[in-house]
C-alpha cells in the first residue's frame, strides 16, 4: 500500500513539476494589432506607456516542498519496512519481551501473506480435487518460521561453543544453513576436514614451542 501511493503521489508531483516549471507570458496594454513572431531575449514588445507590462506567470513553488517532503517520507517507510527483516537489529540489550514484540511486529505482515499464500494453494487444490471427483484437495504446509530461519548474534555463539560437546558440527551447519550464515558454495564435509586440518596444525606447532621451551632449559 504504501508502494503504491508513493507511485500515485510521484505521479502526481511530476504534474505539478510540469505546472510550475513552465512560465507563460502575459501582457498588459500591449498592441494587439501587432502579431507576436518570436519569444527570446533579442525580442521587445511595445507596450502602452501608462498601464503596459509584459511579464512571465509563474508559480511561486511553495505547494511543491511539501509534496516532495511527503514523498521522502514514504520512500523512508518504504525503505525501512523492505529492510527490517534482512537488515537485522543493532546489538542492543533489549529485554526478551521487547525482543518477542519486535519480532511479532516483523512477523505480522509476513504471517499475514503466508496465510493467504496457503489458503489460496490449497482453493487451488481443492478445486483440482473436486475436477477429480475426490472429496478434498488435502493441505500444505509453507515450511519453517521467521523465527526458525534467522539466527542472532548471540544465538550463533551458543551454537558454536556447543560444537562438538551436545551437537555435531554437521547439526549445527545444517542450522547456520538455513538461518542463512553460510556461502552458498559451503561444504560441510571439506569444512569439517580444514578444522580437523588447523586443529592438527595448532598441535604441532604447540609440541614445536614445548620443545624449544624445554631445549632451552
Amino acid at each position: 500500500m504504501i508502494n503504491l501511493a508513493h507511485y500515485q503521489k510521484y505521479s502526481d508531483y511530476s504534474v505539478y513539476l510540469h505546472l510550475a516549471s513552465r512560465p507563460i507570458l502575459w501582457f498588459r496594454g500591449r498592441d494587439a494589432s501587432r502579431k507576436i513572431e518570436t519569444i527570446g531575449p533579442r525580442t521587445f514588445f511595445d507596450v502602452d506607456s501608462n498601464n503596459g507590462h509584459v511579464a512571465f506567470a509563474e508559480t511561486t513553488g511553495a505547494s511543491l516542498g511539501a509534496a516532495k517532503e511527503d514523498l521522502h517520507h514514504l520512500e523512508e517507510q518504504m525503505a525501512a519496512l523492505g529492510m527490517s527483516i534482512i537488515a537485522g537489529k543493532k546489538p542492543e540489550a533489549n529485554t526478551a519481551t521487547e525482543e518477542l514484540l519486535d519480532q511479532v511486529q516483523e512477523e505480522s505482515d509476513l504471517a499475514a501473506a503466508a496465510r493467504s499464500l496457503k489458503d489460496g494453494i490449497e482453493l487451488a487444490l481443492g478445486f483440482h480435487a473436486a475436477y477429480l471427483g475426490y472429496d478434498s484437495g488435502g493441505s500444505i504446509n509453507l515450511g519453517a518460521t521467521m523465527q526458525e530461519l534467522t539466527l542472532s548474534p548471540e544465538e550463533m555463539r551458543v551454537w558454536i561453543e556447543s560444537a562438538d560437546n551436545i551437537f555435531s558440527r554437521n547439526t549445527i551447519y545444517q542450522i547456520f544453513r538455513r538461518a542463512g550464515k553460510l556461502p552458498e558454495d559451503f561444504d560441510a564435509e571439506a569444512e569439517s576436514q580444514l578444522v580437523e586440518a588447523d586443529a592438527e596444525a595448532r598441535a604441532i606447532r604447540a609440541e614445536q614451542m614445548f620443545n624449544r621451551g624445554a631445549e632451552s632449559i
